[in-house]
């Protein structure tokens, strides 16, 4: 896959962000929102999920078969990424 770009919409339910390919992935994230989004599985929340701070950055690497979600902590927050499959 070519370099992917895009901005997801999180909300208060667990939102799904991306899913790895067959080979995994590498993602860079940054958080522009203003608020906190919350990274993990398929059952993150604000006590269970990495807090990404307003205008912080990640760089992280999905292994093949793992999928990527987020959560606002109140209404709809912006997450960018650009990924790429390792």
């Amino acid at each position: 896959m070519a370099l992917l770009s895009k901005v997801v919409s999180c909300t208060t339910s667990p939102t799904l962000v991306f899913n790895a390919g067959a080979s995994g992935s590498l993602m860079n994230l940054h958080n522009s929102s203003g608020a906190v989004i919350y990274l993990g599985g398929s059952d993150v929340s604000s006590t269970n999920g990495y807090h990404l701070n307003s205008a912080e950055s990640l760089t992280l690497t999905l292994l093949p078969g793992n999928s990527l979600y987020g959560r606002a902590g109140s209404g709809t927050k912006d997450l960018a990424f650009f990924v790429q499959d390792l």
